[in-house]
């Protein structure tokens, strides 16, 4: 079936859906189109938050139902995994950019910021890009790299 997707702004979004899916596969595919993470959606149909474990059938969702989605943006905790081996936690709001988890980093540990090589997955992080940009969730482990001295 066909469902449609409208966010605060307006914006919709048509996406093809199975109604024995998961509201949490249907948050998955909102994520491919929109990059919120399905953490920060909060799906509504009809007037009634939407429960992640729920097949889109027992919400009452058909052709054509729209969906309304807010996008939250809590605090959550990462991890910052040290040069020395020491563990961080750190909590960051996903929309906030690269630099200020640097910044946090810097007040809690005393590591300066321009110090800071900071990676997930295969990822190098670009200070001017939000956290949620690289899939950085609720309890993710992002690494700190060595900086080359130039010689």
């Amino acid at each position: 079936v066909q469902i449609v997707v409208k966010d605060l702004e307006g914006n919709s979004l048509r996406l093809m859906a199975n109604l024995s899916e998961s509201v949490l596969e249907l948050k998955a595919r909102i994520q491919s189109k929109w990059k919120v993470s399905p953490a920060q959606q909060r799906l509504a149909y009809g007037g009634t938050a939407l429960q992640d474990g729920t097949t889109l059938a027992k919400c009452g969702l058909k052709q054509n139902s729209t969906v309304n989605l807010l996008h939250v943006d809590n605090a959550v905790d990462v991890f910052v995994k040290t040069l020395a081996n020491k563990t961080l936690t750190i909590e960051v709001k996903l929309s906030n950019s690269v630099l200020s988890l640097k910044q946090k980093v810097h007040q809690k540990a005393g590591i300066a910021v321009n110090q800071q090589i900071l990676t997930f997955g295969s990822h190098t992080l670009e200070d001017d890009q939000k956290l949620e940009s690289y899939g950085i969730q609720q309890h993710s482990t992002i690494t700190m790299q060595g900086r080359l001295r130039g010689g």
